[in-house]
């Protein structure tokens, strides 16, 4: 059923695969995409990362400005038939089509927040545009088993990608310097996709050695607590002119649980190269005012037409504090809040875009306020 906030969705899309190339290091070499053109009557751009047979990322429409993250959940019917899910806000996208190398095009469905929708083809190119950094794309997939088999087996699965600018300048050394602090490297590497190979490894041998050492009825009957899984993945938000957005996703479950995902954002401005901080682009009253700001960006989201607090209208707090966890578009200020946060845990993550006609008294002198890519 399709609701109001529009936190949920699925992109059903058809893919032609391609074959997949070895790097050094048996690190395995996926790609990374913006691909730029027209979906009914908006113009969208999707950076899209695909490793085998898994695609992520996110659309944007450039008329909104809220990005409808891309999460793949597996093959259907064995065909060549792929479900990404997202989650947005003003509009709910279906796409199917082929997508390659350097092209995306097929029909979709676009059902706008007061339900009307329309179906039309559409067709997206692989962008040449400066404007947009040229990135590898690496990854890895570890799993382990204790040798003894058990009546439930326990096992270890390790999943990481991310990805690594081609551009050897000062602006590549910065990226790569954020890509490796998400991963906690302390120490400058040349490739990522080695040190994933090698921390894959690394991870699923600990978890092995330590529970190996286990007498054989501690681990039946502990066996779904012994169990671990991780993923993280470094990807490419959002970029204009002058900001980029990375993002990482990092999903971990321990003893088969439902397990707690989150996604940390670092807005990058890529003229000094340096990550950029909530009083670099706000004075000191635009920071002061900003849970106010968040609270009326809530209620336009969500549909609140009533006055009372908004724990008292599904959320868990009533004000919504702000977060350094935020992107920069051409539209306004977006803050994102892990799940559990601030609504219930069930909902996800959320996603407020505060825009910047909320923002414009605020803004730090000599920051624009728009910086746009077209």
């Amino acid at each position: 059923m399709y609701n109001s906030c529009f936190t949920k969705f699925w992109v059903s899309l058809s893919v032609m695969m391609l074959l997949v190339m070895t790097a050094a290091a048996q690190s395995r070499d996926g790609w990374y995409r913006v691909f730029t053109g027209k979906l009914g009557n908006y113009s969208g751009t999707l950076h899209l990362h695909k490793s085998t047979r898994n695609f992520c990322g996110y659309l944007w429409l450039l008329e909104t400005q809220y990005p409808i993250k891309l999460q793949y959940k597996g093959q259907v019917n064995n065909s060549d038939s792929l479900h990404l899910s997202a989650a947005g806000w003003q509009q709910q996208v279906s796409l199917s089509g082929i997508v390659s190398d350097d092209r995306f095009a097929g029909t979709c469905l676009i059902t706008e927040k007061d339900g009307s929708s329309s179906s039309t083809t559409f067709e997206m190119e692989v962008s040449n545009l400066p404007v947009y950094t040229r990135f590898h794309y690496y990854y890895t997939a570890g799993f382990s088993r204790l040798p003894q088999p058990y009546p439930k087996q326990p096992d270890c699965n390790y999943k990481a990608a991310a990805i690594w600018p081609e551009d050897k300048s000062t602006i590549g050394d910065s990226y790569k310097k954020q890509v490796s602090q998400f991963f906690g490297i302390t120490t400058p590497v040349a490739e990522i996709g080695a040190w994933l190979i090698a921390e894959k490894d690394r991870y699923t041998a600990a978890w092995k050695q330590e529970h190996t050492k286990n007498p054989p009825q501690v681990t039946t009957s502990n066996s779904l607590s012994i169990s671990l899984e991780e993923e993280i993945n470094v990807m490419v938000m959002y970029e204009n002119n002058r900001y980029i957005s990375l993002a990482k996703y990092n999903f971990g479950s321990s003893g088969g649980g439902r397990g707690f995902y989150s996604t940390d954002i670092v807005t990058i401005n890529k003229l000094s190269g340096k990550p950029v901080h909530l009083k670099d682009l706000l004075q000191p009253a635009g920071i002061a005012a900003l849970p106010g700001l968040l609270d009326k960006t809530a209620r336009v989201q969500y549909g609140i037409n009533n006055t009372r607090p908004l724990d008292q209208n599904g959320f868990l707090k009533k004000r919504v504090a702000p977060a350094e966890n935020f992107y920069i578009t051409e539209k306004g200020l977006g803050m994102l809040f892990p799940p559990g946060s601030i609504k219930p845990f069930a909902e996800g993550e959320i996603n407020l875009l505060v825009p910047f006609h909320l923002l414009k008294t605020y803004i730090q002198p000599g920051v624009p306020i728009a910086s746009t890519h077209r």
